[in-house]
């Protein structure tokens, strides 16, 4: 299966990490650097990734879970905070 390049469209062996016809390096990396962006979106501001999710969710279904999965790990993170604190409250008391 070949790829073609995404700058100059010059067809790519499957292994090449730059394209012969522009120079450009082919990044094979991006899926995964974009769930890490898409994590710590949703992990930082939860409003901000609903929308998102909103907005996402039918394009690119993937990115949108991951928002999901930020936010819920974020409001698990929250509770398990305040429990803590209201544990400490009552055993200072």
């Amino acid at each position: 299966m070949n790829k073609y390049c995404i700058n100059c469209g010059n067809k790519i062996d499957t292994n090449a990490d730059v394209c012969l016809g522009c120079g450009k390096l082919i990044n094979q990396n991006s899926k995964k650097d974009d769930k890490l962006i898409w994590l710590l979106l949703s992990f930082l501001s939860p409003v901000i990734a609903m929308i998102l999710y909103l907005v996402l969710k039918d394009k690119r279904s993937v990115s949108a879970r991951i928002i999901i999965i930020g936010t819920l790990l974020k409001l698990l993170l929250l509770i398990v905070l305040i429990l803590l604190l209201l544990l400490h409250y009552l055993h200072v008391m």
